[in-house]
């Protein structure tokens, strides 16, 4: 649609297929009882259908299941059938008659299929685009050529004088009869409706909506038929044969009395052919009267007051005011429209596409959403992702203007009412074209010369986006130029109307001085772009304008409020052209391109092309089926000529064994030239093994010789053996070094599902004999991309540094805490068991633990122990778990929370609203180290404290506290038998001053000097507990037991898998790395975008993919370089020193938590 009237000219070459199809249609084509009959356009003139009737019972029975989910789909159905056989397009075949018949055959499924536009009107199809074993009635049909007149030449027509009339024709596809030979190939199967009932065969005895070679067949006897009136009435042969858009007609005559004419006759025409034309339409309501009351429209179209628009050709007519308007479709979705929702790429392309506009006069509001798509499409975002808030804020500035669309209201004629005739004008033909960095345009005015005045109108406009690759701007000037040329022909080529001069207006100095220049001394662009344009056009007829002048422009540029009015310079052309000559702008004295734009001298150097490339193939199988359909082509081009039937169908084992033969002698030919022309020159009988290649030869000691078929092979010693296959005595040679033995040893790698080398290299000894096999297949294999993912094995970086909340000496217990669930665990409650899980929070610092209750999973559970822990404990700085969606729903709540905690006097004094939440990445246990292992103690110290088998609430709480007290009584420090400390450091000495609290309190006076005293005595005892702390449990969580050196890191655009034990290895999802989370140079996270979401995943999960060939790097997508390459499954360890190896293997227990960035840690105890 967008490129009509710009093409190409010259009417195109037709094909030997149309050829056959006009000689079928010119020889089959019959005018018997007042109608039409012609043939279906086989393409063969003996064809073999296969028996479809299977499938088309399939297909039926489908049909019925909908029509028992839809009753009034049946009813609708059962109406047209029973429509169709009155009328006479269709009968119903006895048995004896379907049973007997000798000849083609074919059972065409039917669908039906309503129009959103239409609702009401069922159209029933018949599907020969069905298939049977890859083969439907449209393969065996030919399309016939394309004898439509294009679009906008009907619209245009429609245009040139002041009356306008369109009607359609009633059916037209089924007026036209298919010969008895042909009925039977449209046979289909009806139950009349009744769901249940065994179905019937009819058959269709008139052209099918459904057959490709319709349209054409159709086209083809509307116009043999108008052409037998050409001498009585060529005015109207004129309009059916011009003027008809498939089964619509449109013309403009000058007169009321012309167009009641011209319609009578249109109508006389179709009568004597077996169409009737109906639904008259014009602006004129005599006209619409004088067809009669039969041939008017069921509802009053032309009526004032009544309803005035009309669809014609899908252009929105006012027959009252005679002006063309729009309207916004409505598929469109209105929170798009109203700007309430973010689009998509596929919704704005949805969207333009949806503005219907053949003749262009809103180009100049859809150039800006051309633009805006194009710079979407730069984003490279994906169809269904919204725009960006760069994108967003000039697709709302275009809605705003698209609203005013549906005020456009544009003449249908081109002369007012009050004008002359055409014959007393003087008629012009104006172009203006013009670029700018966005795109270029072209629009085209007439200019309506009278004795006192002078009228202009707006005929066409075409604009183009400029390329994605940087195009000058004097280059699309010249681009301008030429659409505006195309137009300008076309435009003089369709109308009727007479031109007697034309002008052709452009800005640009460089196309001028171009067009006035030897155009075959420029580059192939300017002189190939030139010289069509001075084919159509006269270096005389082109002009300089300025640019506020050149109207064009406004297709070019977007203005934020265009003048969309009847009276704008879009739709009337600029103001110059309303004046006389003398004001029209002055042409300049000379003419100078300030562009060079020169031929080169160009090298030829020729390049020796194989007739078969193989490295541009990367499957064996897809090689050989290629190079069979190419033999067979060449086999079919030759029947073609010799009047042969032409093979058609799958491949057979002998076309492929021939494709086989041929490739391994291409292969051969390339590398051992000169042996195969040894080997080639006579020899005896006797000498059939006999070798005639020097010593030097690497084939020498093979003992080669070229079968009969002149594939090259090896002769071994066991030729005498009458069990072993030929193929296996004498093996094909292939080089080593060439790309189809690669292809080969490839398909035998992946046959056998990537086994190792030695079955590999045992399938293909038997048949073939390639140097150096097993280099070959190891290399193989390094390339295998399935070998590289199942070898590759996740890299994860050097082991953090311990983060802040680690290391907070002297701070509150549990101002840095991680929390964690555990359970669940059975309680009874009455005469039902319930569950419960633990709530289990530990102070990074000192490692004591808190344990609550939870009664649900839910966040509102969670919220209640966290506020039961801060009532006990006080609330913390940070928060640190992993992804669970109670803690994801807490973090949210929490703020909520802490300000409903501050109006409580009694927490007031414990309470911070600044506590921050941090969350480890999923799938990540070893950042959450620091909770994991002691849920593990408390779930050890559970489980041997032999507990009922479902506890009440009341002993599982005395039971959850006595392990909190064991855990928090737990050592934190090594500390000798003969040590000056007698106690070791435990997290209870930071809560209760003891290890188990236990020790009883020196009693003391209640005087203010001894309160004063054994304050500071607390505080000497806790810095006692903080030194102990920094001096004895730091040092023994200083050190790393894994993870010593650092990997290369995971970079943005790196391909990866992300290991899931739970899965097969070969099952894990793969995806590309959008952003990664570094510190310190070391990648602990990264975000990964598979094929359905995006997830968040640790480093240690990750295993980069190696998208290239060994030693490469090669572009996969936008963008794969730069990620590590996985170390094999086969490489040795990284080196560990016994000091390191020892530490790994000790009996002191490791964890790991994260920091909020996804900083990984590690922590000691």
């Amino acid at each position: 649609m967008d490129s009509l009237g710009i093409q190409l000219s010259g009417k195109p070459l037709m094909s030997k297929e149309d050829e056959r199809a006009m000689q079928l249609l010119k020889t089959k084509t019959y005018f018997r009882d007042r109608r039409y009959e012609t043939c279906l356009l086989w393409r063969y003139d003996e064809v073999r259908l296969p028996d479809n009737k299977a499938m088309a019972l399939k297909r039926h029975d489908c049909l019925n299941k909908r029509m028992i989910r839809e009753p009034k789909l049946a009813k609708d159905l059962q109406e047209k059938i029973l429509d169709y056989q009155a009328k006479g397009y269709i009968r119903k075949l006895s048995a004896q008659e379907e049973a007997t018949h000798i000849g083609r055959c074919w059972y065409l499924p039917i669908f039906p299929v309503v129009n959103p536009n239409k609702p009401g009107k069922l159209r029933i199809v018949w599907d020969a685009a069905a298939k049977v074993g890859k083969l439907s009635l449209n393969s065996f049909l030919l399309k016939g050529p394309d004898q439509v007149t294009p679009l906008q030449d009907v619209l245009q027509r429609f245009r040139e004088f002041r009356i306008a009339v369109t009607g359609d024709i009633r059916e037209m596809f089924h007026q036209v009869r298919i010969n008895t030979e042909d009925q039977h190939c449209q046979r289909f199967l009806w139950n009349d409706g009744v769901p249940g009932k065994a179905p019937s065969t009819y058959v269709m005895e008139v052209m099918t909506f459904g057959a490709c070679c319709s349209p054409s067949s159709a086209q083809y006897v509307k116009n043999r038929n108008a052409e037998r009136f050409r001498n009585r009435f060529p005015d109207a042969v004129e309009a059916i044969c011009q003027g008809t858009y498939v089964d619509d007609m449109l013309c403009s005559v000058e007169t009321e009395a012309e167009a009641v004419k011209l319609a009578k006759d249109v109508h006389h025409i179709h009568a004597e052919g077996g169409f009737e034309i109906r639904g008259w339409l014009s602006n004129s309501e005599y006209v619409v009267e004088s067809m009669g009351e039969q041939r008017i429209r069921s509802k009053d179209l032309n009526k004032v007051g009544e309803l005035s628009t009309e669809k014609v050709l899908g252009m929105w007519w006012n027959t009252i005011d005679d002006t063309f308007t729009f309207k916004i479709p409505k598929r469109c979705r209105m929170e798009l429209l109203s700007g309430e929702q973010v689009p998509t790429k596929r919704e704005v392309l949805r969207i333009l596409m949806s503005v219907y506009d053949p003749l262009g006069l809103l180009a100049n509001v859809l150039m800006f959403l051309k633009v805006l798509l194009q710079e979407i499409w730069r984003s490279n975002i994906g169809w269904d992702e919204p725009i960006s808030d760069q994108h967003l804020e000039k697709w709302r500035i275009w809605l705003s203007v698209l609203q005013n669309v549906q005020t456009v209201s544009v003449p249908r004629c081109y002369r007012s009412v009050t004008s002359a005739s055409v014959e007393s004008n003087d008629i012009q033909l104006h172009v203006f074209a013009d670029a700018s960095e966005n795109g270029y345009a072209a629009v085209v005015y007439f200019r309506f010369e009278e004795s006192q005045s002078v009228e202009c109108a707006f005929v066409t406009a075409k604009t183009r986006v400029a390329p994605l690759k940087y195009t000058s701007i004097p280059r699309l000037e010249l681009q301008a130029a030429v659409i505006g040329a195309r137009l300008a022909k076309h435009v003089g080529d369709t109308h009727r109307i007479p031109i007697k001069k034309r002008f052709f207006w452009t800005d640009s100095m460089d196309v001028l001085c171009w067009l006035r220049s030897d155009h075959r001394k420029y580059s192939k662009f300017v002189g190939a772009r030139v010289g069509e344009i001075l084919e159509n056009t006269e270096q005389s007829e082109w002009f300089w304008i300025p640019t506020k002048e050149n109207v064009a422009d406004e297709g070019t540029k977007w203005q934020k409020i265009p003048d969309l009015s009847p009276s704008s310079r879009w739709f009337k052309g600029p103001n110059f052209l309303r004046l006389q000559y003398s004001e029209w702008p002055v042409q300049p004295a000379r003419i100078e391109s300030s562009t060079v734009e020169m031929n080169a001298i160009v090298n030829v150097h020729a390049v020796y092309e194989p007739i078969l490339n193989v490295a541009k193939y990367s499957c064996w199988r897809k090689l050989l089926r290629i190079t069979a359909y190419v033999h067979r082509f060449a086999k079919n081009i030759r029947a073609k000529l010799q009047n042969r039937r032409p093979i058609i169908g799958i491949l057979n084992q002998p076309e492929l064994i021939e494709a086989e033969r041929f490739v391994y002698r291409q292969a051969q030919l390339e590398v051992f030239v000169e042996e195969i022309s040894l080997l080639k020159q006579p020899r005896n009988k006797d000498e059939k093994f006999a070798t005639s290649i020097p010593k030097s030869s690497s084939l020498y000691k093979l003992s080669p010789f070229l079968d009969d078929h002149g594939v090259l092979r090896t002769s071994g010693r066991t030729a005498r053996c009458q069990f072993i296959d030929e193929d296996a005595v004498h093996t094909i040679l292939l080089p080593k070094k060439h790309p189809l033995t690669m292809l080969i040893v490839q398909f035998i790698h992946e046959r056998y599902h990537h086994l190792n080398h030695e079955t590999v290299v045992n399938e293909l000894r038997q048949r073939y004999w390639i140097p150096q096999l097993r280099r070959i297949c190891y290399k193989v294999r390094q390339l295998c991309q399935f070998c590289k993912n199942a070898r590759a094995q996740p890299q994860p970086p050097v082991m953090a540094d311990l983060p802040p909340a680690r290391l907070a000496a002297y701070s509150r217990p549990f101002s840095y805490a991680g929390i964690d669930y555990f359970g669940p665990m059975q309680v009874v409650v009455g005469r039902r068991t319930e569950k419960r899980w633990g709530v289990l929070i530990t102070c990074l610092v000192i490692r004591a633990i808190h344990i609550e209750i939870a009664h649900t999973l839910n966040t509102s559970s969670c919220i209640m122990a966290l506020r039961n822990f801060m009532a006990r404990r006080g609330t913390p700085l940070e928060l640190f778990s992993d992804r669970g969606t109670n803690f994801v729903g807490a973090n949210r709540e929490l703020s909520e929370a802490v300000r409903s905690i501050d109006q409580s006097k009694l927490m007031q004094e414990f309470v911070t609203p600044d506590t921050k939440w941090n969350f480890i990445p999923p799938s990540s246990p070893h950042m959450g180290g620091s909770w994991e292992r002691l849920v593990q103690s408390v779930k050890k110290i559970l489980n041997n404290m032999h507990l009922p088998r479902l506890p009440t609430d009341e002993v599982l709480r005395n039971s959850l506290l006595e392990v909190e007290n064991i855990i928090n009584s737990r050592p934190l420090t090594y500390v000798p038998i003969d040590h000056a400390e007698n106690e070791a450091l435990t997290p209870n000495h930071f809560l209760l001053g003891t290890s188990g609290g236990t020790k009883p309190l020196v009693p003391f006076d209640d005087g203010p000097a001894t309160l004063v005293n054994s304050w500071k005595t607390s505080q000497i005892f806790a810095n006692v507990f903080w030194k102990r702390w920094l001096r004895e449990y730091l040092p023994s969580i200083s050190r790393r037991t894994k993870w010593y050196y650092p990997a290369n890191p995971i970079q943005v655009g790196d391909v990866v898998v992300i290991t899931d034990p739970d899965l097969p290895r070969n099952s894990w999802p793969k995806g590309r790395v959008v952003d990664v989370s570094c510190k310190n140079g070391q990648v602990r996270s990264a975000t990964i975008r598979t094929a359905f979401n995006l997830y968040d995943r640790p480093a240690v999960k990750l295993a980069v993919l190696d998208v290239g060939a060994t030693g490469s790097t090669q572009e996969l997508g936008p963008c794969v370089q730069g990620g590590s390459v996985p170390q094999s499954a086969n490489a040795p360890p990284l080196p560990i020193s016994p000091h390191q190896r020892a530490a790994a293997t000790g009996t002191a227990k490791q964890e790991n938590m994260c920091q909020n960035n996804s900083e990984t840690t590690d922590t000691n105890k």
